[in-house]
């Protein structure tokens, strides 16, 4: 199995360190860079590779030289009257300018490709990579190699700027799992024939895509897809036709359109990731054939609300992302269906007050809650990281976190808390780490932290405490950074 990475071609590489052959073979890890390879073993070893090889090329191009105008100098100097000399006079003459004519048009060179693969044994890295490598003025960036191995595992051409890829541009590559492309803006339909065996694909588009459109006939067993678009915007119906296998996806752009059956021909769909998009409306119909998914990250969008029954039909979602979109409400049990564990709803500026019903349904599966909300909602007995950090809390009464005993990690940090109360942490035996830095308190009471007796870690800057209470970390035995 080997890995091809191709490097960067930005400036000519100084001739002592170009690239000797068209494509190496290393029983060491080397990378590819600007047409000049850099043996990741250490700089000394291939200073140590190169010195063999223009070495072992000025020996032959020096003999090449001495020898043939010693032979013809023979040849025209010799002046014996017997026919045998006679008639090999024209045999040495050829030989010495055959000689003279592979030191001056550059067969010396093949020689140095001869030793190549031996002299790259300096190396001692991992085997089982390969390198690929060509001289500057030979590298076409815009093209993709044409003599990649076929026995190639992993290709990366995200350095190259491949704007098309011809259908015949990875043709008989059928060892490839993984494949990496930058800059593109067209792939010919039946590029992909050959790649059944590819699992992992990352797309890169550049700014002229709007509007996915690839065949992705031959590549069945594709498990991980990574799109990224600029100007991504619309996905259309038949956008991901023919991936029945895939398993995650994960598209960044600025999208503004689903088609309505998107996700008709992907129902293994584990994990979703559409962030940083512009959605207007949350795409309800587009999810709902979704039954697998297990996460979703919608980070970003713009929608301003969500369906009461959003997801009614993601029976299996545990991880979902609403952070920094424009959400000014959550409807009453709209999690009510789905066994979250993991929910964020941070930087979420413009929503409101929400009620305990936000949550209802939660209280036997959420471990882990990043939300802008206040914390008078809390009815979650199996919350374990809870992050209320950068909101508008001005206080903690006592018992504020009573209904989230399994509590292991708390962040309260960057809101303007002018009072904590006596009992505000009361029956959190589990807390690990607690984040108060920047409360704007000037009293706290010696029994704030009583009780937390597995506390480990606490953050506490407050530049407005005038006191620290006595015997405020008493109890605190687990304690080890302050």
């Amino acid at each position: 199995m080997f890995s091809v990475l191709f490097g960067c071609y930005s400036d000519p590489p100084p001739q002592t360190t170009r690239c000797p052959t068209l494509h190496l073979r290393c029983t060491g890890d080397v990378r590819c860079c600007s047409g000049s390879i850099s043996c990741l073993c250490g700089l000394e070893a291939r200073e140590d590779r190169f010195d063999k090889i223009n070495t072992f090329s000025s020996v032959f191009v020096g003999f090449c030289f001495v020898f043939s105008f010693g032979l013809l100098l023979f040849s025209l100097n010799a002046h014996s009257p017997s026919s045998s000399q006679q008639t090999m006079r024209p045999g040495w003459s050829c030989v010495a300018a055959l000689l003279l004519l592979a030191a001056m048009t550059g067969i010396a060179p093949l020689g140095v490709m001869a030793q190549t693969n031996d002299a790259c044994s300096v190396c001692n890295c991992s085997p089982g990579y390969v390198g690929f490598c060509q001289p500057w003025l030979m590298v076409d960036p815009t093209q993709v190699p044409y003599n990649i191995p076929p026995e190639t595992t992993d290709l990366d051409l995200t350095t190259l700027q491949l704007s098309y890829i011809p259908y015949y541009a990875l043709m008989g590559l059928s060892s490839l799992n993984s494949l990496s492309l930058s800059g593109v803006s067209y792939i010919e339909n039946g590029a992909f024939a050959d790649l059944a065996l590819m699992t992992t694909l990352t797309i890169s588009f550049d700014s002229s895509v709007t509007t996915l459109a690839v065949d992705w006939s031959g590549v069945s067993s594709l498990y991980s897809l990574n799109l990224n678009g600029p100007n991504l915007s619309e996905l259309p119906d038949s956008s991901f036709s023919g991936l029945g296998s895939l398993i995650e996806l994960s598209v960044s752009g600025p999208l503004t359109t689903l088609g309505n059956w998107l996700f008709l021909s992907t129902p293994m769909l584990n994990r979703l990731s559409l962030y940083s998009n512009q959605l207007p409306v949350f795409p309800k119909l587009a999810l709902s054939p979704l039954s697998s998914l297990m996460g979703l990250n919608l980070q970003g969008s713009r929608f301003t609300s969500l369906p009461s029954d959003a997801f009614a039909t993601l029976t299996s979602l545990s991880f979902l992302d609403l952070s920094n979109t424009l959400l000014t409400a959550i409807p009453d049990d709209v999690f009510a269906s789905v066994p979250l564990g993991n929910l964020y709803l941070g930087q979420n500026t413009n929503l409101g007050p929400l009620s305990g019903g936000a949550f209802r349904g939660l209280g036997s599966t959420l471990v882990e809650l990043f939300t802008s909300i206040t914390a008078s909602v809390l009815n979650l007995p199996q919350l374990q990281r809870l992050d209320l950090s950068s909101n508008q809390l001005t206080s903690l009464p006592d018992g504020l976190f009573s209904n989230c005993p399994q509590l292991t990690s708390l962040s309260l940090h960057s809101n303007s808390i002018a009072y904590v109360g006596p009992a505000a942490f009361s029956g959190l035996v589990n807390l690990l780490d607690v984040n108060l830095h920047g409360l704007h308190v000037t009293t706290l009471s010696a029994s704030t932290f009583a009780g937390l007796t597995s506390l480990t870690s606490i953050s506490l800057h407050v530049g407005m405490l005038e006191t620290i209470p006595p015997h405020l970390f008493d109890g605190l035995q687990s304690l080890q950074t302050m």
